[in-house]
């Protein structure tokens, strides 16, 4: 009977301690928090599918872009046969005139000018006009874009490891580095868009920072309406080795080694880089002095490069942002130094390459 009596008491004590808990201040503070999250999440879907979106307008303006393209090549093709047919139609016009006013001469006129307009006719070559074909043309098929939506999705999940990256002093007095340190540019007025097979022994390299020894590392740089650069990472302690000119050999005599062997693993640089506009390579490892260049071929033209270091996996990647982020290259089982940093060449191009912010 005791504990029967004790039973109100204790139904109390609990009421009074839920009431406690769940006491306006309580509930209050756990509603900002679960709307904090929930506008957050939303924020989140909403940006995801806005990028799909933006793919999706992306593919569809390509698809648009190929064929105003045909048409173009079309009509320039139908306006060039038409101005043939003209000036044929002239030539033939000219020589019919030719022929009827000799007809009206005497008969011995027409013989001293037969000659002329017989060798006038055979010269006379009409084109066959340009045909085309009548059949149907390709049918459009929507894409199959579960690659896209997968590259998408990775290019997501290295973006979650977005570093500030920034840019330490230039060695060569050529190279000109923002106040900020998020853009470099290459500053003399002799500018050369082949840089990188040229016998240049000046080195336009800048590292940056942070120094990287440990973890998943990504950045993004806009190299757009540049003829040619080199980026990608490096040892902190490889471009020092690689400027000695003992290394080169003697540039005066015109017999400089080419310096872009130090683009090699083996020489601690994972690189990749553009020449004359639209040339891709990546630079691997090799037996000899010389790198192995690899070309790179590109589908769409990079304009921002992301790239993704992952140390514990040894591995670089780099991918085309421009292109929603669809791979370029990958280094795999790289033989990293202790210090790793960003590597970044404007080579002999004025034009700069610029740190991009994850906002931007």
């Amino acid at each position: 009977f005791h504990s029967l009596w004790e039973l109100p008491k204790q139904k109390s004590y609990i009421s009074g301690s839920q009431s406690q808990a769940n006491g306006p201040s309580t509930s209050l503070c756990l509603f900002s928090f679960l709307k904090i999250q929930i506008e957050n999440e939303i924020q989140n879907v909403q940006g995801k599918f806005t990028q799909l979106r933006q793919i999706l307008d992306s593919e569809e303006m390509k698809e648009l872009r190929k064929l105003k393209d045909e048409l173009g090549v079309i009509l320039k093709e139908l306006a060039e046969s038409e101005n043939d047919l003209v000036q044929e139609k002239l030539l033939v016009s000219n020589l019919i005139s030719d022929v009827e006013h000799h007809l009206q001469g005497s008969t011995m006129e027409l013989l001293q000018d037969a000659n002329v307009i017989i060798k006038r006719s055979e010269t006379l070559a009409l084109k066959k006009p340009k045909s085309f074909p009548k059949e149907q043309r390709r049918v459009f098929r929507v894409p199959d874009l579960r690659q896209t939506l997968h590259v998408f999705n990775e290019l997501t999940d290295v973006q979650r490891y977005w570093v500030q990256v920034t840019l330490n002093s230039p060695k060569s007095e050529n190279v000109v580095i923002s106040p900020d340190q998020r853009q470099v540019r290459y500053a003399s007025s002799d500018q050369c868009s082949n840089a990188y097979w040229n016998d240049n022994c000046e080195d336009f390299g800048v590292l940056g920072s942070p120094v990287i020894t440990s973890g998943r590392h990504y950045w993004e740089v806009d190299v757009s309406k540049k003829s040619a650069w080199i980026l990608g990472v490096c040892g902190e302690k490889c471009e020092d080795i690689m400027k000695l000119p003992s290394k080169l050999g003697n540039c005066g005599n015109g017999n400089c080694q080419n310096v872009y062997s130090r683009y090699q693993p083996k020489n601690g640089y994972w690189v990749i880089g553009l020449k004359h506009y639209c040339v891709y390579n990546a630079f691997d490892a090799s037996s000899f002095s010389d790198p192995v260049i690899l070309p790179l071929s590109l589908s769409v033209s990079l304009h921002r490069v992301g790239v993704f270091l992952d140390y514990e996996a040894h591995t670089v990647l780099f991918l085309n942002v421009t292109n929603h982020g669809f791979p370029i290259c990958q280094f795999s089982s790289c033989s990293f130094p202790q210090n790793i940093v960003p590597y970044f060449n404007p080579m002999n191009c004025g034009v700069p390459m610029t740190l991009c912010s994850p906002s931007c």
